[in-house]
């Protein structure tokens, strides 16, 4: 079935949804919303896919803006030995 993409028409809270999940992602809306209508669809996904042929965790928190959103935090837990003690010492 053809689509008449001039028919397809968005309320404003949803473009305002778009917007904001392609501001979040730093992609464009157009790259958001077929990401979105392929996960709908069922089809596979435009991030490359772990060998059991689903989204890996990363792939599905990429998606949803979920990475990097912890505010306050210290930016690498390697750069305080406090957070690295014990690790790879084969004494403890």
């Amino acid at each position: 079935m053809a689509v008449d993409i001039t028919q397809i028409q968005l309320t404003d809270a949803e473009k305002r949804m778009l917007a904001e999940a392609a501001e979040r992602t730093g992609k464009l809306w157009t790259e958001v919303l077929n990401e979105a209508l392929r996960q709908y669809g069922g089809g596979a996904s435009a991030s490359v896919q772990n060998g059991n042929g689903q989204d890996s965790l990363f792939d599905r928190m990429s998606r949803h803006g979920l990475l990097g959103c912890l505010a306050g935090g210290p930016d690498d837990l390697s750069t305080n030995p406090v957070h690295m003690e014990g690790f790879g010492n084969s004494d403890q």
